[in-house]
């Protein structure tokens, strides 16, 4: 059985740039467009790794990653934290809220897939 990992965000476009960076790895990809899509899909599906965008709309990524982190069925699963800001509050706000990484945009393809490595071994290291 593949791995799986859920990718968070309320644009569709870094959600398929994200996507694309997994074309090479035997990995099931989720997708989710908020926090509250986020949620269901790690109860439902129980990926093996979480990135997830901090600004979405209807619930934001830390408060997703603090519901995820305080639940003992699913708080064992890494999240990596992604934000178009480099702001102290930024990462520390999702520090606080239990993330295993931060990440800022624009990704750098071989950074992620390092970071996703480091939880995933079954990501392709091309």
């Amino acid at each position: 059985m593949n791995s799986k990992i859920l990718l968070v965000d309320d644009v569709q476009m870094f959600l398929e740039i994200e996507k694309e960076f997994f074309l090479q790895s035997s990995v099931d990809i989720l997708t989710a467009k908020d926090g509250c899509e986020a949620l269901d899909a790690v109860k439902t599906g129980q990926p093996d790794l979480v990135f997830m965008d901090l600004q979405m709309p209807k619930m934001d990524g830390a408060s997703c990653c603090q519901v995820i982190k305080s639940d003992s069925t699913i708080s064992k699963i890494p999240v990596v934290m992604i934000t178009s800001s480099e702001k102290k509050e930024d990462r520390e706000l999702c520090y606080s809220a239990g993330c295993d990484y931060f990440l800022t945009k624009p990704l750098d393809r071989n950074r992620f897939l390092e970071i996703a490595r480091k939880y995933v071994p079954a990501v392709d290291r091309r």
